[in-house]
């Protein structure tokens, strides 16, 4: 079964499909982005706990698999803290944090479900305080923490820019926590 297949791939496929036999393709289900379409039939053969929501599952935070592709339970953060987006191809996602105090530490934990992506930490929107890399975050989330020296605007920028065709679903959750002579500065409530 392949799910979201892009038109390409469709026009290719159906050049292909005369040199397959009929038991080949009997195997073979290609579905577009339409998920009222493939959900129903993603569901008839894998069970809802063991699906990701974003796939029509129960389970909410669920992208980890094993080599023999039952679930596995290793979990870098509680599930109802990560968030889901998609970066097109071609684009970025550019998310700005105001820091108001030095010493802030921004902690960041990211995951793509299928392929890799490229990843930044700018301040101010001229100096690089983390090189951009484009990391392989599909195989293991990728976590990471940025002390800011600085006040001012932190940018964190998810890049699928390099990709002509593939979209990136991204699984993030970004915090940020004050030093503590601030925290310890604050009145009790």
């Amino acid at each position: 079964m392949y799910i979201s297949a892009p038109f390409i791939f469709n026009i290719l496929f159906n050049l292909v499909k005369p040199l397959l036999s009929k038991r080949t393709l009997g195997k073979v289900e290609i579905y577009g982005s339409n998920d009222r379409k493939w959900k129903p039939v993603l569901l008839k053969n894998i069970d809802a706990i063991h699906l990701p929501i974003l796939y029509g599952g129960t389970d909410p935070f669920n992208f980890t698999y094993t080599d023999k592709g039952k679930p596995s339970s290793d979990r870098s953060a509680e599930p109802e803290e990560f968030l889901c987006t998609y970066v097109k191809p071609g684009q970025q996602l550019a998310l700005e944090y105001d820091i108001t105090h030095p010493k802030t530490i921004i902690k960041w934990t990211f995951k793509t479900n299928d392929y890799d992506i490229g990843f930044s930490v700018n301040f101010n929107k001229k100096l690089t305080v983390f090189p951009y890399n484009r990391v392989d975050c599909h195989i293991q989330p990728e976590q990471g923490m940025l002390v800011c020296d600085n006040p001012g605007k932190y940018i964190l920028t998810f890049d699928n820019s390099y990709s002509k065709m593939t979209r990136k679903t991204l699984h993030y959750y970004i915090n940020t926590t004050l030093p503590i002579d601030v925290l310890e500065d604050k009145p009790s409530t």
